[in-house]
C-alpha cells in the first residue's frame, strides 16, 4: 500500500503536510505566469486559495484525529515552511528589495509583530478550532467573527 515504506506504517503526517504547504508555491507560481490578464489572475488567485485552504482545513481534522499532532506544532510548521519557501523565492526573484526590508529594523519589527499577532494568531485560533470540533464548525466561527 501507499502507506508502506521499507515495511514500516508511515504516519499521516507525511502525506498530509505537503497539503498544508503547497497553497504559498501555487500561488508565487500563478503570480509569475505570463499570458494571463490581470481578470484571470485573479480568478484562478481566488479559485486555488479557496480551494486550499478549504483543503488544509479538512487535513488539518484528519491529522488531529488520526495523530497525536497538535494543533500549536501544524501552525508553526506551516508557518515556518510556508514563509521559508516564499522567503526563498522572494530571494531569488527579488533580492534587492528582501534585502532592502532585512536591513531596516523598524520594517523587521513591523513583520515580526504582524507575524505573531496577526499571522500565526490568526491562524492557531482556526486550527485550535478544528481541533477541539471539526473545519465546518472552525470555518463558522471564524465566520461568524467581528475582523
Amino acid at each position: 500500500p501507499l502507506n508502506r515504506f521499507y515495511g514500516r506504517q508511515l504516519p499521516a503526517s507525511v502525506f498530509l503536510l505537503p497539503l498544508l504547504v503547497v497553497p504559498n508555491i501555487c500561488y508565487i507560481r500563478l503570480m509569475g505566469a505570463t499570458g494571463m490578464t490581470k481578470k484571470s489572475k485573479e480568478l484562478w488567485m481566488a479559485i486555488i486559495g479557496a480551494s486550499f485552504w478549504g483543503g488544509s482545513g479538512a487535513a488539518a481534522q484528519y491529522l488531529f484525529a488520526n495523530t497525536s499532532m497538535t494543533a500549536i506544532w501544524l501552525v508553526t510548521v506551516r508557518l515556518l515552511f510556508g514563509g521559508g519557501i516564499m522567503l526563498l523565492i522572494g530571494l531569488a526573484r527579488h533580492r534587492d528589495q528582501i534585502k532592502a526590508i532585512l536591513s531596516n529594523k523598524r520594517d523587521i519589527a513591523i513583520l515580526v509583530i504582524f507575524a505573531f499577532l496577526g499571522n500565526f494568531n490568526s491562524q492557531l485560533t482556526y486550527m485550535l478550532a478544528v481541533q477541539a470540533s471539526n473545519a465546518s464548525t472552525a470555518t463558522i466561527i471564524q465566520y461568524l467573527s467581528q475582523s
